[in-house]
C-alpha cells in the first residue's frame, strides 16, 4: 500500500516538473525569438526613430527666448506681494540654465553649415 502511494506521488512529482520545464522552455524560447527579432534590421525602426530634422529643433530653442532667473522670480514676487504665499527659489536653478545654455550652444555649433 505505501509503495504505491510512493509511486503516486513519484508520477505526480515527474507530471509537475515536466509541466514546469516545459513552461520555462516556452519562455526561453519566445525570449530568444523576440532578441533575434530586435537584432535583425526590420521595419520597427522608423516607428522607434521619428524623423526630426537638426534645423526644427535648433528653431524651437531661439524662439524661445531662456528667461533670466531673477527676472522671473522678481515679477511674480512683484505680483504676489499681496498674498501670503512665497514661491521657494530653486537651489539648482543656476545649474539648469548652465545646462540649457550648454545644449543651445552646442546644437548651434554643431548644426552650422546644415
Amino acid at each position: 500500500m505505501v509503495q504505491k502511494l510512493e509511486i503516486i506521488f513519484l508520477n505526480i512529482l515527474r507530471l509537475v516538473v515536466l509541466i514546469s520545464a516545459t513552461i520555462a522552455l516556452l519562455v526561453v524560447l519566445g525570449g530568444l525569438f523576440m532578441g533575434v527579432k530586435g537584432i535583425l534590421p526590420g521595419g520597427s525602426d522608423k516607428e522607434a526613430n521619428p524623423s526630426i530634422s537638426h534645423s526644427s529643433i535648433l528653431e524651437k530653442f531661439k524662439q524661445e527666448e531662456p528667461k533670466q532667473v531673477s527676472d522671473s522670480y522678481s515679477s511674480s514676487s512683484e505680483d504676489s506681494s499681496s498674498s501670503s504665499i512665497v514661491e521657494p527659489e530653486d537651489p539648482n536653478m543656476k545649474y539648469y540654465t548652465r545646462a540649457t545654455d550648454a545644449m543651445i550652444s552646442y546644437i548651434q555649433k554643431a548644426s552650422e553649415g546644415r
